[in-house]
């Protein structure tokens, strides 16, 4: 196994616990299995082709808005804000800085690609393969998605209340 491979398989089995606890993989791959019924045509292989398109550039901005958003706790945890700032402030922005780290973390590893990853000996493998990674990935988005909004939301909501003078 390669070293790149090993990577995935260990990476894998720590955040599928995690996923296994938050995200149904079940209702994920039920109801993808339903979206593809309606999708405009007739071949699954154009489903899984632009979902898996859809993800990867869903899990690019994403990484750049977390990116940014690390960047920001980064930047404010030595500054003249949190100087000022309570005890609390600053335990508010660490939390959301490994939050946000963790969270970049889960975020590229949407962005595996699939197809040149290993030989498959035929369409039917490949779309298997293919739909498992489609679930594993949109389940972890479904996590990034809802943890960025509370953790942005948290941290806004901790900087404006450290501009309020007591």
């Amino acid at each position: 196994m390669k070293i790149t491979s090993k990577i995935y398989h260990y990476t894998d089995r720590v955040i599928s616990p995690l996923l296994d606890r938050l995200v149904s993989e079940e209702d994920v791959s039920k109801r993808m299995e339903v979206e593809k019924k309606f999708f405009e045509s007739e071949n699954s292989m154009d489903y899984t082709i632009t979902t898996l398109g859809a993800i990867h550039d869903r899990a690019s901005s994403m990484v750049s808005h977390l990116s940014l958003m690390l960047g920001v706790c980064l930047f404010l945890m030595p500054g003249e804000i949190l100087e000022s700032g309570s005890v609390f402030e600053r335990i508010i922005i660490l939390i959301d800085a490994f939050v946000y780290i963790f969270l970049v973390l889960l975020t590229v590893r949407c962005l595996k690609s699939i197809g040149l990853d290993q030989d498959y000996q035929s369409r039917e493998m490949y779309l298997k393969f293919a739909h498992a990674e489609l679930v594993f990935k949109y389940r972890i988005m479904e996590v990034v998605n809802s943890f960025t909004i509370v953790a942005t939301v948290v941290l806004v909501l901790a900087l404006l209340f450290g501009l309020i003078p007591y």
